[in-house]
Protein backbone atom coordinates (compact mmCIF):
# COMPACT_ATOMS: atom_id res chain seq x y z
CA UNK A 1 0.00 0.00 0.00
CA UNK A 2 1.58 3.27 -0.65
CA UNK A 3 2.44 5.84 1.46
CA UNK A 4 1.33 9.57 0.69
CA UNK A 5 2.51 12.51 1.62
CA UNK A 6 1.54 16.31 2.06
CA UNK A 7 0.27 17.84 -1.16
CA UNK A 8 3.79 19.68 -1.86
CA UNK A 9 1.72 21.83 -4.31
CA UNK A 10 0.01 25.04 -3.68
CA UNK A 11 -3.30 26.11 -3.96
CA UNK A 12 -2.49 27.87 -7.37
CA UNK A 13 -0.86 25.60 -8.62
CA UNK A 14 -3.70 22.85 -7.55
CA UNK A 15 -6.92 25.54 -8.62
CA UNK A 16 -4.89 25.46 -11.96
CA UNK A 17 -5.08 21.65 -12.45
CA UNK A 18 -8.48 21.30 -11.42
CA UNK A 19 -9.61 24.20 -14.30
CA UNK A 20 -7.49 22.38 -16.30
CA UNK A 21 -8.84 19.25 -15.65
CA UNK A 22 -12.21 20.58 -15.90
CA UNK A 23 -11.95 22.18 -19.18
CA UNK A 24 -9.84 18.90 -21.00
CA UNK A 25 -12.90 16.55 -19.59
CA UNK A 26 -15.92 19.30 -20.51
CA UNK A 27 -13.97 19.56 -24.30
CA UNK A 28 -13.43 16.41 -24.73
CA UNK A 29 -17.15 15.65 -23.57
CA UNK A 30 -18.55 17.77 -26.15
CA UNK A 31 -15.68 16.51 -29.18
CA UNK A 32 -17.00 12.99 -28.95
CA UNK A 33 -21.13 14.35 -28.57
CA UNK A 34 -20.94 14.72 -32.28
CA UNK A 35 -19.35 12.60 -34.55
CA UNK A 36 -18.58 14.84 -37.02
CA UNK A 37 -17.49 17.35 -34.72
CA UNK A 38 -14.83 14.53 -33.64
CA UNK A 39 -13.66 13.68 -37.09
CA UNK A 40 -12.74 17.44 -37.62
CA UNK A 41 -10.73 17.04 -34.69
CA UNK A 42 -9.05 14.10 -35.39
CA UNK A 43 -8.28 15.68 -38.70
CA UNK A 44 -6.73 18.40 -36.74
CA UNK A 45 -3.69 16.06 -34.78
CA UNK A 46 -0.64 17.17 -36.72
CA UNK A 47 -1.61 20.81 -36.16
CA UNK A 48 -2.57 20.22 -32.51
CA UNK A 49 0.86 17.96 -31.88
CA UNK A 50 2.99 20.68 -33.85
CA UNK A 51 1.30 23.42 -31.30
CA UNK A 52 2.29 21.48 -28.51
CA UNK A 53 5.99 21.22 -29.58
CA UNK A 54 6.29 24.80 -30.03
CA UNK A 55 4.94 25.73 -26.49
CA UNK A 56 7.61 23.39 -25.10
CA UNK A 57 10.57 23.90 -27.64
CA UNK A 58 10.03 27.42 -28.51
CA UNK A 59 7.83 28.93 -25.87
CA UNK A 60 6.92 32.61 -25.39
CA UNK A 61 8.55 34.51 -22.80
CA UNK A 62 4.63 34.77 -21.68
CA UNK A 63 4.37 31.48 -21.61
CA UNK A 64 7.15 30.45 -19.64
CA UNK A 65 6.94 33.39 -17.33
CA UNK A 66 3.36 31.93 -16.25
CA UNK A 67 4.66 28.27 -16.13
CA UNK A 68 7.22 29.75 -13.75
CA UNK A 69 4.96 29.26 -10.49
CA UNK A 70 4.85 25.36 -10.95
CA UNK A 71 6.80 23.59 -9.11
CA UNK A 72 8.45 20.00 -10.05
CA UNK A 73 9.59 17.21 -7.42
CA UNK A 74 12.49 15.94 -8.89
CA UNK A 75 12.34 13.13 -6.49
CA UNK A 76 10.61 10.07 -5.92
CA UNK A 77 10.12 10.31 -2.11
CA UNK A 78 8.33 13.64 -2.84
CA UNK A 79 10.24 15.38 -0.37
CA UNK A 80 9.76 18.92 0.18
CA UNK A 81 13.73 19.59 -0.35
CA UNK A 82 13.31 18.47 -3.55
CA UNK A 83 11.24 20.89 -4.69
CA UNK A 84 12.23 23.09 -8.10
CA UNK A 85 10.68 25.70 -9.83
CA UNK A 86 9.62 24.78 -13.55
CA UNK A 87 11.70 27.27 -14.94
CA UNK A 88 13.49 30.08 -13.98
CA UNK A 89 16.47 32.63 -15.46
CA UNK A 90 19.72 31.41 -16.49
CA UNK A 91 22.88 32.83 -15.47
CA UNK A 92 26.21 31.88 -17.22
CA UNK A 93 26.93 28.72 -15.12
CA UNK A 94 23.88 27.10 -16.26
CA UNK A 95 24.44 28.01 -19.90
CA UNK A 96 27.74 26.39 -19.69
CA UNK A 97 26.20 23.54 -17.84
CA UNK A 98 23.75 22.96 -20.03
CA UNK A 99 26.59 23.27 -23.09
CA UNK A 100 28.91 20.53 -21.48
CA UNK A 101 26.26 18.40 -20.93
CA UNK A 102 24.50 18.94 -24.68
CA UNK A 103 28.38 18.50 -25.83
CA UNK A 104 28.76 15.39 -23.63
CA UNK A 105 25.17 14.13 -24.92
CA UNK A 106 24.69 13.71 -21.20
CA UNK A 107 20.42 14.47 -20.91
CA UNK A 108 20.93 15.54 -17.28
CA UNK A 109 21.83 18.68 -16.15
CA UNK A 110 23.82 19.67 -12.77
CA UNK A 111 21.85 22.72 -12.11
CA UNK A 112 18.52 23.08 -10.59
CA UNK A 113 17.26 26.03 -12.55
CA UNK A 114 17.28 23.68 -15.53
CA UNK A 115 13.94 21.39 -15.36
CA UNK A 116 12.54 22.85 -18.42
CA UNK A 117 15.81 24.23 -20.25
CA UNK A 118 13.78 25.81 -23.32
CA UNK A 119 11.58 27.49 -20.42
CA UNK A 120 14.32 29.09 -18.33
CA UNK A 121 15.84 30.35 -21.65
CA UNK A 122 12.66 32.07 -22.75
CA UNK A 123 13.01 33.92 -19.54
CA UNK A 124 16.48 34.75 -19.44
CA UNK A 125 18.81 37.51 -20.49
CA UNK A 126 19.32 38.22 -24.33
CA UNK A 127 23.01 37.28 -23.39
CA UNK A 128 21.58 33.81 -22.13
CA UNK A 129 18.94 33.39 -24.85
CA UNK A 130 20.77 33.62 -27.61
CA UNK A 131 23.02 31.31 -27.41
CA UNK A 132 20.70 28.66 -25.65
CA UNK A 133 18.64 28.77 -28.65
CA UNK A 134 22.03 28.30 -31.42
CA UNK A 135 23.21 25.61 -28.97
CA UNK A 136 19.59 23.67 -28.91
CA UNK A 137 19.05 24.12 -32.90
CA UNK A 138 22.86 22.73 -33.61
CA UNK A 139 21.99 19.51 -30.73
CA UNK A 140 18.47 19.46 -32.89
CA UNK A 141 20.12 19.33 -36.43
CA UNK A 142 22.76 16.70 -35.47
CA UNK A 143 20.21 14.53 -33.96
CA UNK A 144 18.24 14.96 -37.56
CA UNK A 145 21.45 13.90 -39.34
CA UNK A 146 22.27 10.92 -36.90
CA UNK A 147 18.89 9.57 -37.98
CA UNK A 148 19.29 9.50 -41.50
Amino acid sequence: VPTFGAELRGSEELAYAERLHRIVESSTMLICSDPQRKQRFLSCREIVIHNAENFISRPSVEDAGRMRVFGVIADVRHDERFVQPLCSPLGLKDLWSAATSVIAKKRSFNTASIMWLEGSGAISPIYIRIPLRIMLWVDSMLEKLKSL
